[in-house]
């Protein structure tokens, strides 16, 4: 994938967009591995709360497609991925250049801080689509710039990079509603399914990991307050 195509930044938001809701109640975060040559070598996102953040999938799928070792893609552990490549990097990543959608944590939470794993790699150059508004994880910015590693903002996506981070700014302080219609082109909404297949999956998925809480309005009925764990998937097939 070469950079005549989508920006590496471009393709690091919409990969995540692909789990918009889904990381609840972290970011949607997407992250592309560019090498000196400006070929896109991996794309990693984050996938779920609690499992690795977008940089170290992406890392990790870069450093098997690098070195032809694809022991590390049987690792899922943020942890144990993050010492495999601390261990085993060889300073292959040193002429890479990161673009992650939102600025690499500092932190260590649930997972290690994705900053701190950029600067021990020896990574030089790393593009921010947006600053992280939380405080807690703030602050991989400046981790890096003191580490000597380049850091320069993405002013061509930051819109775009905003409004993919808008949910999780969103719920920080309110919830934050979801709202599905489907319909046909002639206003139609009885006689069968209308959404696609895939449409369906998401929803279900998203009941399932309460982002769309306790109520969802319905053809069939005014509202249902159902529990999202305990709906079943036919019961969204509008």
């Amino acid at each position: 994938m070469l950079l005549h195509g989508p920006s590496p930044m471009q393709v690091a938001i919409d990969s995540a967009w692909e789990f918009q809701g889904l990381t609840f109640p972290n970011p949607a975060v997407g992250c592309s591995v560019v090498d000196q040559y400006g070929k896109i070598v991996a794309v990693g996102v984050h996938e779920k709360a609690g499992e690795p953040h977008a940089e170290v999938n992406a890392l990790q799928m870069a450093y098997s497609e690098l070195t032809g070792d694809s022991a590390i893609l049987l690792l899922s552990d943020s942890a144990a991925i993050h010492d495999y490549l601390r261990l085993n990097h060889k300073n292959i990543f040193v002429d890479c250049t990161l673009y992650v959608t939102l600025e690499p944590c500092a932190h260590h939470g649930k997972t290690p801080s994705c900053a701190l794993l950029i600067k021990e790699l020896g990574i030089k150059k790393v593009v921010v689509g947006h600053r992280d508004p939380n405080a807690e994880a703030a602050g991989g910015i400046k981790l890096l710039e003191e580490s000597e590693c380049s850091v320069e903002m993405d002013v061509e996506c930051f819109k775009r990079a905003e409004d993919l981070l808008r949910p999780f700014t969103r719920w920080q302080h309110k919830p934050y509603v979801t709202f599905k219609w489907a319909q046909r082109l002639d206003g139609t909404i009885d006689g069968g399914t209308i959404s696609s297949h895939l449409s369906r999956i998401n929803v279900h998925a998203m009941l399932r990991l309460r982002v769309l809480k306790s109520l969802l309005y319905t053809k069939k009925t005014p509202a249902y307050l159902w529990s999202p764990c305990n709906l079943s998937s036919d019961r969204v097939a509008l």
